[in-house]
């Protein structure tokens, strides 16, 4: 499938997919994934969007708690787009680092200990914007973070 061609698509198809490769990583630190997938066909290139979708939730099982972290992956149709979004129980970003999240190579102080190199996200970022998306960020220290990918209807 070429990488610039994007057709009417299942975004479900992607997002298993993703959540495929990552398993398991997540069974590895007993972390659970979870699908609440209710979207319809979207307008999107199957391979970028996998993509993207793999560089978040593998964010999300990286920082949520070993034996107890999970990842809730939903989408839904909100206001004219598909929203997808990954929601994790890790500890959280400060608000003051929410703005950099996306930037290349940043990763919190906190986070040194965690494999990784600063760009699943910034990656993540770059391929949803090419789909005609975009990507945010919702997250208060304690409570986890949640990704949300908004990409237009067909």
């Amino acid at each position: 499938e070429s990488i610039d061609n994007r057709t009417e698509m299942d975004a479900a198809r992607s997002i298993h997919e993703a959540c495929d490769r990552l398993r398991p990583a997540a069974q590895r630190r007993e972390i659970q994934i979870e699908l609440q997938l209710d979207a319809p066909p979207i307008w999107s290139n199957h391979v970028r969007l996998r993509e993207a979708i793999y560089n978040v939730v593998s964010t999300a099982v990286k920082f949520a708690p070993a034996k107890s972290g999970k990842v809730v992956i939903r989408s839904e149709q909100r206001n004219g787009t598909v929203r997808i979004s990954v929601a994790d129980n890790g500890p959280g970003i400060p608000k003051d680092e929410l703005h950099r999240v996306f930037a290349p190579f940043h990763r919190l102080a906190t986070h040194r200990d965690v494999p990784g190199t600063g760009l699943g996200l910034y990656f993540a970022k770059n391929l949803v914007e090419a789909l005609g998306g975009r990507i945010s960020v919702e997250s208060e220290p304690g409570r986890g973070c949640t990704f949300n990918i908004d990409l237009p209807l067909k």
